[in-house]
């Protein structure tokens, strides 16, 4: 996606967008698949993660009550 469309989307300014995209690829959580020409903007792939941990969720005896919509005043 290029950083003026997630510009758009995000509501934020596409100077900010790119200024993060910069961090997240000096961090690896980005690459930057195409560069900016003229009025066209760069565009970045969002690299994941090779390995992807488990996560274990602990109910001490007890089940998560259903999801239930709150009444109406």
């Amino acid at each position: 996606m290029d950083c003026r469309r997630l510009a758009q989307r995000a509501g934020l300014a596409a100077s900010t967008i790119s200024r993060r995209l910069r961090v997240l690829a000096q961090t690896g959580w980005v690459t930057q698949t195409d560069a900016a020409a003229g009025t066209r903007a760069a565009s970045w792939t969002l690299n994941l993660p090779r390995k992807v941990g488990k996560i274990q969720l602990q109910h001490k005896g007890t089940r998560p009550r259903p999801w239930r919509p709150l009444p109406r005043s």
